[in-house]
């Protein structure tokens, strides 16, 4: 059985304009270390909101196993 590769989009991701296109190239998972150190953890909870709004992404997405 052939294991499924995980992308992870990273590299300049404050918002969710910037995650999204990330997601939209391919990316699996976005990566937000720099952001994060810069806008802290309140980053991440916009991030969320604004892909759940602007993508359509549904709540449960976010809580995958």
């Amino acid at each position: 059985m052939e294991k499924k590769k995980i992308i992870i989009g990273s590299g300049g991701i404050f918002n969710a304009e910037e995650a999204s296109e990330k997601l939209n190239a391919g990316a699996d998972l976005v990566q937000v270390y720099t952001g994060f150190i810069y806008e802290g953890p309140l980053m991440i909870k916009t991030i969320c909101k604004g892909l759940i709004k602007k993508e359509g992404i549904k709540r449960s997405e976010f809580e995958k196993d």
